[in-house]
């Protein structure tokens, strides 16, 4: 799980770094939010930390159910 989530948190961390550099093209677009409220640049981190984590999950668990010597002859 950690190989899948380390590119994601690597882009959410570029993401907040690009919206913060491009905060005021976004002032005009955004009605009631401001364009750095960190609760919104948090929620939408944390929403999409937990997809990929989900996203994941699954792929993670099927593996480790998986017979490493079973796996390592049939491949």
């Amino acid at each position: 799980m950690a190989e899948g989530l380390r590119p994601v948190a690597a882009g959410v961390a570029l993401g907040m770094i690009g919206a913060s550099a491009g905060a005021s093209a976004l002032r005009s677009l955004l009605f009631g939010v401001g364009p750095l409220d960190p609760a919104a640049l948090g929620g939408v981190a944390c929403v999409l930390l937990v997809a990929a984590a989900a996203a994941c999950y699954v792929p993670a668990r099927w593996a480790s159910r998986v017979d490493p010597l079973r796996a390592l002859r049939h491949s």
